[in-house]
């Protein structure tokens, strides 16, 4: 199971309805050989109901999963997710409404005949977000009865995921190309490479501009052998994005943020105003209905 799928659960329970007790939704994600990743989810409005049942939109979940692959085709219905510490009474309802492949849309396949149901326990009790996962097993002396049994599961991210680790390999293999050696140093040495590599850049970025100032100060032409440099390096600061120095973009956040205060202290004087002019019709309207 991805971190992403784990926060958007999270987030879910977090921004339930008033009343709610806990957030439901659907799990999307693909078979990687005999081992199914839970890449996303996302939440379905429900109500539960006090006899047990429960009660989902599911207009809305089929609206969600065609949105969703049209971002990427590859993910589909593996399964729902459930906030809480167990397997409710509720859960076979909606299990079963994940079980058609009508109304959910779930393939079944020999790795995952049935849906799986992920629960995650928000309470984080010894400080630990719980993270389970059930699939349906048939009883076939008693058919009528839906046995949920845990299985592993693990939550975490391909090694590709990891900004940090893509940087390593790519310092690592950069390091081993230009000096020929088997193995790799740990990330803070890389990292150090990289911030020496960049003080350096930046110390010949000083040199060009104080050259450069000179001959304009001088008023002296830049010499021959170095003016398809001047071109180069020309054409690569015009293309490049705009740089501004710390203060001017200070300034101009300050000056955003005040813009912004401005609008917002404006729309409430203004909703203020509506407010204190429907009482005062209200007001006078009661007077007149007395005096006639």
């Amino acid at each position: 199971m991805h971190p992403l799928a784990v926060l958007v659960i999270t987030d879910a329970y977090a921004r339930r309805s008033e009343g709610a007790t806990r957030s439901i939704g659907t799990l999307l994600g693909y078979e990687n050989g005999n081992v199914v990743e839970i890449t996303d989810a996302f939440a379905v409005n429900h109500k539960d109901e006090e006899e047990g049942g429960v009660m989902m939109d599911q207009e809305y979940h089929r609206k969600m999963l065609r949105l969703k692959r049209k971002v990427c085709s590859r993910e589909h219905v593996v399964g729902w997710f459930s906030t809480g510490s167990e397997v409710r009474p509720s859960s076979v309802v909606i299990h079963t409404f994940y079980q058609s492949q009508k109304d959910s849309t779930f393939a079944p396949t020999p790795h995952l005949p049935s849906p799986i149901h992920v629960i995650v326990d928000t309470d984080c009790k010894d400080h630990k977000l719980a993270v389970k996962a059930f699939v349906q097993l048939p009883l076939p002396a008693l058919e009528s009865l839906v046995h949920f049994h845990e299985i592993p599961l693990e939550v975490g991210s391909a090694e590709t995921e990891s900004g940090m680790a893509l940087l390593q390999s790519v310092f690592k293999s950069s390091r081993q190309g230009a000096k020929g050696v088997a193995g790799g140093a740990d990330l803070s040495d890389e990292l150090g490479g990289f911030e020496e590599g960049l003080k350096l850049l930046l110390d010949k970025f000083r040199k060009v501009h104080s050259y450069t100032d000179g001959l304009m100060q001088k008023g002296e032409p830049v010499p021959p052998k170095f003016q398809a440099a001047v071109r180069e390096f020309s054409r690569v600061l015009r293309s490049a994005e705009p740089v501004f120095a710390v203060e001017q973009f200070e300034t101009l956040c300050s000056s955003t943020l005040q813009d912004t205060l401005m609008c917002v202290y404006l729309a409430q004087l203004a909703r203020t105003q509506s407010v204190l002019a429907e009482k005062i019709n209200s007001v006078a309207t009661a007077f007149a209905l007395e005096d006639f």
